[in-house]
């Protein structure tokens, strides 16, 4: 039996440059908070208008489990693919839409089960390369670096565009019927 074993000059890959795009909507942390809160007042009894709050997410909670202060939430009518456009155009103008040979859309959201999103971000950007879908939860974009460079150091392609858009908003359910419950979706 031989040992085969084939060389090659590993040529090294770099990020050439990065571009983001931030919603405008900020939300607070309070604003989260109440929303999970109000279905849970309770009338009292013989008391008028008078309401008991059962408190599912104390103040704060959110920026303890998870340190920040707020997030952002896309306009109702923004799909995840315009928020991938709206970070990578800038990236595009630079480098121009030819020198675009390979796109990676790296997200858990997209616009549709079918066609992958990758298809509608190239075209919104007027891009012709080859594109694809990589889908792999949280890991997604760690995980198209990761193919996109292996296309690089194979000599498929020299410049790989990755984007990524979220929009995890449409996701959340706020209407909680236990605490039990609540921690289960709280992640």
């Amino acid at each position: 039996m031989r040992n085969f074993v084939k060389t090659f000059q590993m040529n090294k890959v770099k990020i050439s440059a990065t571009s983001a795009y931030l919603p405008t909507r900020v939300v607070a942390n309070s604003e989260i908070e109440y929303r999970v809160n109000s279905p849970h007042y309770e009338a009292v009894a013989g008391a008028g208008d008078a309401v008991v709050k059962t408190s599912m997410l104390p103040p704060g909670a959110l920026e303890r489990l998870f340190g920040s202060r707020e997030r952002r939430f896309a306009a109702a009518d923004e799909q995840v693919s315009d928020i991938a456009v709206k970070a990578a155009t800038p990236i595009v103008d630079r480098f121009g839409r030819n020198n675009i040979q390979c796109l990676i859309f790296s997200a858990a959201c997209a616009d549709l089960i079918e066609p992958a999103t990758a298809n509608i971000v190239q075209m919104k950007l007027g891009l012709t390369c080859p594109c694809f879908d990589l889908k792999n939860a949280c890991n997604s974009f760690v995980s198209a670096i990761q193919v996109g460079s292996t296309l690089i150091q194979a000599e498929q392609y020299e410049n790989v565009l990755i984007v990524n858009g979220e929009k995890l908003q449409d996701a959340i359910q706020f209407d909680a019927p236990d605490v039990e419950d609540l921690r289960k979706r709280l992640a």
